[in-house]
């Protein structure tokens, strides 16, 4: 679904799995949709997610809150999350919040493949 506000979000998959692609911008203003998305899969009871982040061209730092809200609501519900693959924008951003002393709750955490 493309919306208004520059980001795009597409889900596919079944019961068990799924893949949710996003692409353009993420920001403080429209981050909100994607633990929405979230909320929806865990809902639905999907237990395996790949949040596919390779098409965002930008995201600040709370883009990159509503990135990290997503992995915490499908672990908080048993559900594994993995994000992959980053774009080298997203890349760079958690790296460089999870530098800072206030960002350290926004650190990347490796997943096992």
């Amino acid at each position: 679904m493309n919306y208004q506000d520059g980001i795009s979000i597409e889900v596919i998959g079944n019961q068990s799995w799924c893949r949710i692609w996003v692409s353009g911008e993420i920001d403080a203003a429209n981050a909100w949709r994607l633990p929405d998305v979230a909320a929806t899969l865990v809902d639905l009871g999907v237990n395996d997610v790949i949040v596919d982040l390779a098409d965002v061209t930008f995201v600040d730092a709370g883009g990159w809150r509503g990135v990290k809200r997503v992995a915490a609501l499908l672990e908080d519900a048993g559900a594994q999350c993995r994000l992959e693959p980053l774009s080298p924008v997203v890349r760079r951003t958690s790296r460089l919040l999870a530098s800072h002393p206030a960002g350290s709750g926004l650190a990347l955490r490796a997943h096992a493949a």
